[in-house]
């Protein structure tokens, strides 16, 4: 809050949009002397579409999307809980728009035509992006199978994830626990071209080597400062394990088949099985990071235990100083 203006001047400035029940009341004047941070960059004229992302035609150096997770949220629910509001106003100022949720066209879903359809979006994203432009995607799961399926779906769209940030999103207050998730995985991705094809074992190798210089990061950024839980430990191992599947073919695996092939309950794909096994690497680093905790708590609370238990009380110095300050008395002579 302002003190001269009185006004919310966080509200744009935080990632966390907190509503003011009497927003409609301010009236413009208390926002004079309110600066908004805008960004200094060139920009070239504004095109806003709508439309499946299927359909795109429009050539674009840079793509960012956030894709559905799964069944984990429900974007066309959360389309309409807006629209209920925004839907006559949208239509009315921008004709061009539509104010229905599309929810026959929501990609939703674990199974085959979930994944042949985000195939068809990254493909088609791919082809109208050039040879040097890129894509971010943003994720955050805690399901490896979901990550193995992201895997093969760029992997089969012609991508090849390059970076992976491990971005805090989430408050402390929002996340807690040590399952809970702090941190959202911005993915950066370029086109494949020609890869080098590999062995499952050589690939496994890479992907190890990969998450231990992920979890050395994020300790370093850890020791400046920044909190992660072991679930976010746990993602940034996924998205490490990401860069190394995507940027080789690896042998006897068709990512189309395995995206489309229909598994029994509790079978796993070759690159589920992989990613789990590089995974194995963060789970014994995470170990071993709570065990060292774990020891140096023990130790600490043993050295004080052993400090107090050989401190002689003061009482018990007093009187043994006073005893070796003091006369010897002599035996007294029975009458």
């Amino acid at each position: 809050m302002s003190k001269l203006t009185y006004t919310p001047t966080a509200t744009f400035t935080s990632h966390v949009l907190a509503p003011v029940y009497n927003w409609s009341a301010r009236g413009l004047r208390l926002y004079r002397s309110l600066s908004l941070p805008t960004s200094s960059m060139s920009s070239s004229a504004l095109q806003v579409e709508l439309c499946d992302a299927r359909d795109v035609r429009t050539p674009c150096a840079l793509w960012i999307t956030d894709p559905p997770y799964a069944e984990a949220i429900p974007y066309e629910d959360l389309s309409e809980f807006f629209l209920a509001w925004y839907d006559r106003r949208l239509t009315h100022h921008f004709p061009g728009w539509y104010a229905d949720p599309k929810r026959v066209l929501a990609l939703q879903g674990k199974n085959a035509a979930f994944n042949t359809a985000m195939i068809e979006v990254y493909a088609n994203l791919a082809r109208h992006m050039p040879g040097n432009g890129l894509q971010i995607v943003m994720f955050t799961h805690r399901d490896v199978r979901l990550w193995a399926d992201l895997a093969m779906v760029m992997w089969a769209s012609g991508l090849k994830v390059t970076a992976a940030w491990t971005v805090a999103t989430e408050t402390e207050n929002r996340a807690t626990g040590a399952n809970a998730v702090q941190s959202t995985v911005l993915l950066v991705l370029r086109k494949r071209g020609v890869v080098e094809t590999l062995f499952d074992d050589e690939v496994l190798a890479l992907m190890e080597g990969e998450v231990a210089r992920q979890l050395e990061d994020m300790q370093r950024l850890e020791e400046a400062g920044l909190t992660w839980s072991d679930a976010d430990r746990q993602l940034a191992t996924y998205a490490a394990a990401l860069r190394v599947i995507t940027s080789h073919d690896i042998d006897g695996i068709d990512p189309h088949r395995e995206l489309l092939k229909v598994r029994a309950k509790g079978e796993k794909s070759p690159v589920h099985r992989l990613i789990e096994q590089a995974s194995q690497v963060a789970s014994r680093e995470l170990m071993r990071v709570a065990s060292t905790r774990a020891s140096g708590v023990t130790l600490a609370h043993m050295s004080a235990s052993t400090s107090r238990a050989w401190r002689p009380s003061s009482a018990a110095s007093t009187a043994a100083a006073s005893t070796r300050n003091s006369p010897r008395a002599s035996p007294q002579r029975l009458a």
